[in-house]
Formats: structure tokens, sequence, C-alpha cells
């Protein structure tokens, strides 16, 4: 791997203490030498650690699970924007969900890391146009202005972080087609930090969103700031969100793989320190969607019912109630997913287990 921070100390490098391989060696603050900063999403695919999911096409509502779950199939926990599905782009962006736990205990937030990358530079000493950066949600850039030496991370690092920043777009250059052209990669909507946030995904918008008038797609409210990394004129809205469901017509039933859970053992807490189950799986058609929580046969709540969701990854998140509300009694439990599609096919019922704690 290369060295991430800058080689000739002009600047921070962009990256500062958010990956080992800049200044994260000696931990997040620079103090925890025997527990450095966990390698990035790009540090981890270039060692081959991860495959980071190509988005070759807008899409909304995506999940993206944390980075320190385990992953396995089609989850990998990242995702490339690669500007309209350009294979090999190398203008493009990563996105990954980055936890404060385990070795990253002492980052100041979790959320959405965004990583803008250049391939067509070897590191990160040309401050103008650097291999690898992280996209500050606040927008200050603390990491990759010349001349400020070392520079810590803070909570306005992730998305939506201490700013509340929902969104980010940056225009980049793409032959995709065969033509030359600038188009908008974007991460919209982007919800609260969690095991699972979810945002919109999008690749081919041929001009930047506008941030002051325009509702994001997802509904969110306006008047939440989003990064600009431009000042060229935003006049084109982001493309709108996906047709409403539409069925596969060639009989199968609807299939459900890559089924993960996490944590197990799970323990429910109330108050400011309660945890949550988090059940991904991937879905091969549009479907209505049912998830129930269950212990010894008896239908402790349903977490989902008869609900739509699109061909893709899904996720759902269960607080550790029941039905009532209250928080449920220590044990083991089981959640049991099925899904119909539009003509009536239905799913094989998938099952998993967790143990509950108090």
């Amino acid at each position: 791997l290369p060295d991430l921070y800058d080689t000739d100390y002009s600047s921070p490098g962009g990256v500062g203490p958010w990956d080992l391989m800049a200044m994260g060696a000696y931990g997040f603050d620079g103090g925890r030498p025997w527990r450095p900063t966990p390698l990035s999403a790009w540090s981890k695919a270039q060692l081959g650690w991860a495959r980071p999911q190509d988005v070759t096409r807008d899409i909304t509502r995506v999940s993206i699970p944390a980075a320190e779950s385990a992953h396995e199939g089609a989850f990998t926990g990242t995702y490339r924007l690669l500007p309209r599905g350009e294979a090999g782009a190398s203008h493009h962006l990563l996105v990954e969900n980055r936890q404060s736990v385990g070795w990253a205990d002492d980052f100041p937030t979790s959320g959405l890391a965004i990583w803008r990358v250049d391939t067509s530079q070897s590191g990160n000493s040309n401050d103008s146009q650097r291999l690898l950066s992280l996209v500050q949600a606040d927008g200050l850039d603390e990491l990759g202005t010349p001349g400020r030496g070392y520079a810590t991370g803070d909570a306005g690092d992730l998305f939506p972080g201490s700013t509340g920043t929902r969104g980010f777009s940056l225009a980049v250059p793409t032959n995709a087609g065969g033509t030359e052209t600038t188009v908008s990669l974007a991460v919209w909507a982007i919800g609260d930090p969690d095991v699972i946030t979810v945002a919109d995904l999008y690749v081919s918008s041929s001009r930047l969103p506008p941030v002051d008038d325009e509702v994001p797609p997802s509904g969110e409210p306006a008047d939440r700031p989003i990064a600009e990394t431009t000042p060229t004129p935003l006049v084109t809205p982001l493309p709108s969100p996906l047709e409403p469901l539409q069925p596969r017509s060639d009989g199968r039933p609807p299939r459900i793989r890559y089924v993960l859970d996490d944590p197990d053992p799970f323990t429910v807490r109330s108050g400011p320190r309660k945890r949550r189950f988090a059940i991904k799986f991937y879905l091969s058609e549009n479907a209505a969607v049912t998830i129930a929580i269950k212990r010894s046969g008896r239908l402790i709540r349903f977490l989902l019912r008869n609900q739509p969701r699109r061909e893709g990854e899904a996720a759902v998140i269960w607080s550790g109630r029941n039905r009532r509300g209250d928080l449920v009694r220590p044990g083991r439990y089981v959640y049991v997913i099925k899904a119909r599609d539009a003509h009536g096919n239905r799913t094989r019922p998938v099952r998993g287990r967790v143990l509950v704690r108090r």
C-alpha cells in the first residue's frame, strides 16, 4: 500500500487519522500506537480484503452496513460510484459506513465515509489532485488544506456529522459511451448513523442538483446542508426515484439470499446506550416481504408485514421490543423471512437465530 499522508509534508494529505496508511498509525488521537486506526475501504480493496460493489445506475434507499460487520456473498459493505457506469473510471467515489466501535472506538463520530479517488495519481503529495481524500461533511477541508501541518479528524468529517449534512455531489469527467463529458456523482438523503445507514446513490446526472431550494429525492428537508465541491451553477435536479415496483413474469418465486445478522449475542437496553439488531439480505426480485420475530413458536412481533421491497439488498432493524413496546426477555429467538411476488409466487421461509441478553 502507498503512504496516504502528504509525503512532502505541505498539507495533512486529505486522509488524516481515518486510515492506518495516513496518520492513523498511532491511533485516531495520535496517542495509541498499540491500537492504530483500521484501514479504509480503499486500502482494504487494494489488498483484496474487500470487494466494493460497483454502482452503475442510480439507486435509492440503499442499505449500507457498517464496515465492522461481517460480510459475505454480494455484501461487501462498500459501494463504488462509477460515472455513468464507466468501468475502470479513474475518478470515482467510495462510500462506506464507519462506526465508532472495536478498534475504531476512539472515532469522534460514526457515519458515512465518502472517499474521493483519482487513480491517475500515485499518492497524496499533490495538494490539488490526490489519489485518495476524505470528503469532509462540514466542508472545511481541514484534512487537506496546505500549511495546516498535522490535522486531527473531528465530528464534522463523516456524514451527516456534527453539521447534519445529508448529501454530497461531485462533478467528475467521464468517457462513458465514447464521449468526453462531465457528470455528477451524488450521495443523497443520508440517514442517521447506525449499523445500517440508508442513502441514495446517483452516478448519471449530467449536472449537479440545486441545494438551496430543491428537496432531495427521499423527501429529506430542503434546509439540510449539502456539501459542495464546485462553484459551477447548479441548475438541474437529480433524477427522480425509481418507478414503482414491477414484478417479473418468469413464474419463479423470489429468492432470499446472503442473509446476515448482527450482533449475536444481542444485548437489549433502553436509554442512550440502547442497541439494535440488524438483519440484512439480498432479494432476487421485487417482492412483498414479511419478517417475524418468534420464540418457541410464539409470535413476538412483525418487523415487516407484506411490505414492498425492491430487488437487491434490503435490511431491517429490531430494537429488542415486542408488540407492546416492552423489551423482550433473555433467551433464544428466531426470525423468519418470507417474500411473495405480485403473481403470488412465494419463497421458502428463511430462518435465523439470535441469542438475546439483558
